[in-house]
């Protein structure tokens, strides 16, 4: 197959024409590709609403690098796709640890796609975390949202907005023993906005995006600012801490609709027994109207920061006044712990031959 030619992103758009390839067949002939005469496309690493991620490697450099071939379909609307020129153009401007950089973008002809090459991040996002892990613990939950905060200070400091914060954005990877965060799909998501607001909704009430968490304005198509990926982030580290979105409806419109219309659960903090500092951040985080939200994401840092240093205090005084006590009574503090943690391995092994012996296993 011969390798796409790659439109100018810097001229004149123009639509590219129909019919297009589904989203099988263009995941089946991609696979092989030259892009550009540069990048070789290896494997399908995934694929989304808006389209596949695919491994590659630059011919030129030997080096490894993620391609997003976003569907065909994006391109059709002029407005839309001259939106997400611009929008990579600003999103490859970007350095920061904390992002996944963009390194280069166009449009493939032969295929009709936009596409965007990326830096290749080996590490799992947090939606696959959750699945398995169901939630995390606050400490955890409070490193990762931090550098959340740090990495989106720098992209809105420079006037990038993500708009599509969710946890399979959000990569985390284990280097030398700390967790560090990467977040993903900068310059896609405005695309996304544009041609779901040239389209009409489906049958069945899906809409293009990410309606669990993007914020109120951002449902009712308004102009959006740096608080959408504020009231974004409030609502991962709502599911992150208690396991559960904060809106799930039948379909993409009634979630929606419960974004603007309808108040979080924050019962489920009792439950969990949060610190109160927590909580409020959550629920300021989540308010409605964003005037009254965190009017910057430096401004939840912040908040996030000083619960993360209050719990560090509170477990120092713990160690502390542990240490001061005197010879017997650390003894003895041991000793309980001793004999709680064997009776609870003798409850165990208990349970586990009742197990044996009522399921006959030999």
């Amino acid at each position: 197959m011969d390798s796409p030619v790659t439109t100018s992103v810097f001229g004149v758009v123009e639509a590219p024409p129909s019919p297009f390839l589904t989203h099988e067949e263009l995941a089946e002939k991609i696979i092989g590709v030259a892009v550009d005469d540069r990048y070789r496309v290896q494997a399908q690493l995934g694929q989304g609403g808006m389209g596949g991620v695919y491994k590659a490697v630059h011919l030129g450099l030997s080096k490894t690098v993620a391609i997003k071939i976003l569907w065909p379909e994006l391109a059709s609307n002029v407005n839309a796709l001259a939106r997400f020129q611009r929008e990579a153009k600003a999103a490859s401007s970007l350095n920061h640890p904390g992002l996944v950089s963009v390194s280069d973008y166009g449009l493939l002809k032969n295929f009709q796609a936009p596409y965007l090459v990326m830096q290749y991040v080996e590490g799992k996002n947090l939606a696959d975390i959750l699945q398995h892990e169901y939630r995390l613990t606050i400490p955890r939950t409070l490193n990762i949202f931090i550098q959340i905060c740090d990495a989106l200070a720098h992209a809105h400091e420079h006037g990038v907005i993500h708009r599509d914060i969710k946890p399979s954005n959000i990569i985390l990877q284990n280097i030398k023993g700390i967790e560090t965060v990467q977040i993903v799909d900068f310059g896609i998501a405005m695309l996304m906005s544009s041609f779901s607001q040239e389209q009409s909704i489906t049958a069945s009430g899906d809409v293009a995006g990410s309606p669990q968490y993007m914020s109120p304005e951002q449902c009712m198509s308004e102009h959006v600012d740096c608080r959408t990926d504020t009231y974004s982030v409030a609502c991962v580290m709502y599911e992150t801490i208690t396991g559960r979105p904060v809106f799930t409806g039948r379909n993409s419109l009634h979630t929606m609709y419960k974004q603007m219309h309808e108040e979080p659960d924050f019962s489920v903090f009792e439950q969990l027994r949060l610190p109160p500092s927590l909580r409020r951040i959550l629920v300021k985080g989540l308010l409605k109207k964003r005037d009254q939200r965190y009017q910057s994401i430096m401004e939840l840092r912040a908040d996030l920061i000083a619960v993360r240093d209050q719990i560090f205090r509170s477990l120092s005084q713990r160690l502390i006044r542990w240490q001061s006590r005197s010879f017997p009574e650390k003894c003895s503090a041991s000793f309980q712990t001793i004999l709680f943690v064997l009776g609870w391995v003798i409850v165990s092994f208990y349970m586990w031959q009742s197990t044996r012996y009522f399921l006959h296993v030999p």
